[in-house]
Parts: C-alpha cells; sequence; structure tokens
C-alpha cells in the first residue's frame, strides 16, 4: 500500500467514525423530527403523543442508533485493515 492510498483509507475510516457518532449522538433529535412528519401528513398527532407515535419514535431512534454503529464498525474495521497494512511493511 503506498502513501497516497494508506492517507485515503485513514480518512474514509475517520470520516465513517465521525457520521457513525453523529448518528449516534444526534439519533433522538432527527427521529422525532422524522416521526412529526410523518404524523403531521397522517393528521397531526404529533401534539397529541400517542401510544402509537412513541413506539414508532422509539423504532426510529433505534433504526439511527443501528446506522450509527454500523458506519462506525466499518470506520474501525478500515481503520483496523490500514494499520495491519502498514505494520506489515
Amino acid at each position: 500500500m503506498n502513501n497516497k492510498s494508506r492517507w485515503v483509507m485513514i480518512a474514509v475510516s475517520v470520516t465513517f467514525i465521525f457520521i457513525g457518532a453523529f448518528l449516534i449522538l444526534r439519533a433522538p433529535y432527527f427521529g422525532s423530527r422524522a416521526v412529526d412528519l410523518f404524523f403531521v401528513d397522517k393528521g397531526g398527532w404529533s401534539s397529541s403523543r400517542s401510544e402509537e407515535y412513541n413506539i414508532f419514535f422509539e423504532y426510529v431512534v433505534n433504526a439511527y442508533m443501528l446506522c450509527g454503529s454500523l458506519s462506525m464498525i466499518g470506520g474501525f474495521f478500515c481503520l483496523f485493515v490500514t494499520a495491519k497494512s502498514i505494520s506489515k511493511q
């Protein structure tokens, strides 16, 4: 692995780690915005906070958390592979 591709791999892995951390930290905000948009189109239930709203909110937040976790795992895996290839040289 040459020097340029090494830096590209490090940049990609750090980008995935930061995207994952951002998604995990902002999941409640993104989840509430997505659920509000969905329920406003369905008749404006966002103000009542019904049981269906809460369940849907949990699913959306869990989806954001899962995407963030997978992104961070991918970033750390990419960083690990890069470090292994650097140590072999």
